[in-house]
């Protein structure tokens, strides 16, 4: 399922919105209310997925979280790639978005998570040899707002034919702020993408057992573009200023 072009939605200034939360938002995002939800997650390859003489893609795998905190509304997590050059047409069957698990499960959003530690999922994807990139996040505060970054910069990375290439572990530090009738919401959140590889990847030879430990290559998303600075103790400190 792909995102509509025709989705309504009505921007709301960061200035309203620091009269309605408690503190200020911590990121350059723009808060927007969506009265259509945009698509589905792009889905993991198939259990039994192998490479073959015969397979023309590669995969990109890794896995998505987010941090649990305590919202009066169940927070969702998305993070959207898209070839580094889409044509006129564009390349919607190459272009997507991976969801990390919301912190709570509420009418049947998330699933369980794969990791005893954090909500979160491990995520394998097919996609055409070639250039890409990671052009955005977005939170969806489950109170019918979106928290998405201003003009984000790409976070490019290559996907080979008959390879799978690690990314990381992408999570979302999520911040609480209090709305208007003093419900704790999502107000703000910060990406950081670090090398899980450790944990990860055995957890994915079993969820994939035909793919084989030398078939995948890693190489971490640098997420310094999008104001991660590398550990989670700078990210958390960034959200509180």
């Amino acid at each position: 399922m792909q995102p509509t072009e025709k989705r309504r939605k009505m921007v709301i200034s960061r200035n309203f919105w620091r009269k309605i939360l408690s503190g200020s938002p911590g990121t350059s995002a723009v808060v927007l209310v969506a009265l259509i939800v945009s698509g589905c997650a792009t889905k993991s390859v198939d259990q039994n997925f192998a490479f073959t003489p015969g397979t023309e893609t590669g995969l990109i795998v890794g896995s998505a979280s987010s941090s649990d905190e305590n919202s009066a509304y169940d927070a969702t997590v998305s993070f959207r790639y898209s070839p580094a050059r889409m044509n006129d047409a564009l390349d919607f069957k190459n272009s997507g978005h991976i969801e990390a698990l919301s912190p709570s499960l509420w009418f049947g959003r998330g699933g369980p998570s794969d990791f005893k530690d954090v909500a979160g999922k491990l995520f394998a994807i097919a996609l055409k040899p070639g250039n890409y990139s990671f052009t955005s996040w977005e939170i969806n505060n489950g109170s019918n707002a979106i928290i998405y970054p201003i003009d984000p910069k790409p976070l490019a990375f290559t996907v080979r034919k008959g390879k799978a290439t690690y990314i990381g572990n992408m999570h979302m530090y999520l911040r609480t702020g209090r709305n208007f009738f003093g419900i704790t919401i999502i107000a703000d959140g910060r990406p950081s993408i670090t090398d899980k590889s450790e944990r990860d990847i055995p957890l994915l030879l079993k969820r994939f057992p035909k793919i084989a430990r030398e078939d995948i290559e890693i190489h971490v998303l640098d997420d310094r573009p999008w104001g991660g600075n590398g550990p989670p103790k700078d990210i958390q400190a960034q959200l509180q200023d």
